[in-house]
């Protein structure tokens, strides 16, 4: 990875199916994941992607059988703070260009819950309607 490459993440120019797309946004999650002081992830992802990844240094341990899941997928697993640990190196310049740009953005946003707590006892906090609203 060189300066051209980070140059092209911010322009409009970036392919839409680039490994260097793809490994940005998982150096993005990790990044949020770590601000957010969590440790633990789980995604659903190709085997081979996540083979693309280990390469870069993110390893991800499989946590389940392939499914077919908008074609062939399995759940992963993978530990923040081992991720960043074992990041390669010429990967962490841009982790750290991402941590800078994610931090005040997450210092900003207001806490949110991402499921809310019910109101009543016997109400599930998760509607299971499908469709909109």
């Amino acid at each position: 990875m060189n300066e051209h490459d980070i140059r092209q993440l911010s322009g409009h120019d970036v392919k839409p199916f680039s490994p260097l797309l793809g490994l940005s946004l998982f150096l993005a999650a990790t990044a949020i994941v770590g601000l957010s002081e969590r440790r633990h992830v789980f995604a659903m992802m190709e085997p081979r992607f996540s083979r693309l990844l280990k390469m870069s240094g993110l390893a991800f341990h499989k946590a389940g059988r392939v499914i077919d899941y908008c074609g062939p997928r399995a759940a992963y697993y993978i530990d923040q703070h081992q991720a960043e640990r074992d990041m390669h190196e010429t990967l962490r310049p841009l982790y750290r260009h991402i941590m800078t740009e994610l931090a005040p953005q997450l210092a900003e946003a207001p806490a949110k819950r991402l499921i809310s707590t019910p109101s009543h006892p016997d109400q599930s906090p998760i509607s299971d309607r499908s469709g909109p609203g």
